[in-house]
C-alpha cells in the first residue's frame, strides 16, 4: 500500500475540515471560522482581478496573449496568490472537498454574467481520480451549477488517454502532453459552453477541450480561477 497517498485520506476521516486558515494557519477552532479565517476570505475575494486572454497558434504553437474583454477567449478570475493556490492544493491534493462551495461561491456572479447555457468541466485523468476518489473540476462545477442554476453536462467530455499530469511538465511536455486528447460526447449544436478549469497554465488543455466542444457544434466560453506562468 501507497500510505504517501492514503494518508490524506485518513486524515480527513479524523479531521474531516481543517482546524487552521488554508490561507494564513490561524486556529479556526478558536475563531469558529471555516477554512478561511474572516480576513483571508475577504483577501481572497477582494483579490478578484479579471484577466482576459486569446490563443495565438502557429503550426504546433500555441501562445496565450492579453487581450481585451471584447476579445477574449479566456477569463481568468484571480491573481495566483498564495491564498488561492493553498485553498486549492488543499482540495485537489489533500481531499477538502468542501474547498469547492467555498470557490464556487467566489466566482458565481462573474461566471452567471456570461450567459452560458451550460457548465462542461474538463475532467481528470482516471489516475487521478482513483487517487483522490473523487473528480475535482466535475465536484466544482457541480458546486457552481447549485448556485447559479446552469445545467451540468459532466460528461460532455472524455480524455482519449490517461496522460500524465500536467504539473512538473515543461512547456512543450505540456502542449504535447494533451494534444487531440479530447473527445465530446454529445452533440451541442447551438449550445454556449462554459468549459470550466482550475488553473491557466500554457492553455493547452483548453485549447484541445475546447477544439473537441466545437466540433460538435458548440460556442464556449472558457473560464479559469487563476493564471500561472508554465516553465519553459
Amino acid at each position: 500500500m501507497n500510505w504517501s497517498k492514503q494518508l490524506p485520506k485518513l486524515s480527513r476521516l479524523l479531521f474531516p475540515d481543517p482546524i487552521t486558515c488554508l490561507g494564513c494557519r490561524t486556529n479556526l477552532l478558536a475563531v469558529q471560522e471555516f477554512l478561511l479565517c474572516e480576513d483571508c476570505y475577504r483577501t481572497l475575494v477582494e483579490s478578484r482581478a479579471p484577466q482576459y486572454y486569446r490563443f495565438q497558434t502557429n503550426g504546433d504553437e500555441l501562445k496565450l496573449l492579453p487581450c481585451s474583454a471584447e476579445q477574449r477567449e479566456i477569463l481568468c478570475l484571480y491573481p495566483y496568490s498564495k491564498i488561492l493556490q493553498r485553498l486549492i492544493h488543499a482540495y485537489k491534493f489533500q481531499h477538502y472537498k468542501d474547498c469547492a462551495r467555498l470557490l464556487a461561491d467566489s466566482i458565481s456572479f462573474e461566471l452567471a454574467r456570461l450567459n452560458a447555457d451550460c457548465i462542461v468541466p474538463i475532467p481528470s485523468t482516471k489516475t487521478s481520480c482513483r487517487e483522490k476518489g473523487f473528480d475535482q473540476m466535475v465536484h466544482l462545477a457541480q458546486e457552481l451549477s447549485q448556485i447559479t442554476g446552469l445545467p451540468l453536462i459532466k460528461d460532455a467530455l472524455q480524455r482519449m488517454k490517461n496522460n500524465r499530469h500536467q504539473v512538473g511538465l515543461r512547456r512543450q511536455e505540456r502542449l504535447l502532453n494533451v494534444k487531440d486528447n479530447f473527445l465530446c460526447t454529445q452533440s451541442l449544436p447551438g449550445m454556449r459552453a462554459l468549459l470550466l478549469d482550475d488553473v491557466l497554465t500554457t492553455g493547452a488543455t483548453v485549447y484541445y477541450a475546447r477544439k473537441a466542444l466545437q466540433e460538435k457544434g458548440a460556442s464556449v466560453i472558457i473560464a479559469t480561477l487563476a493564471h500561472a506562468r508554465a516553465g519553459n
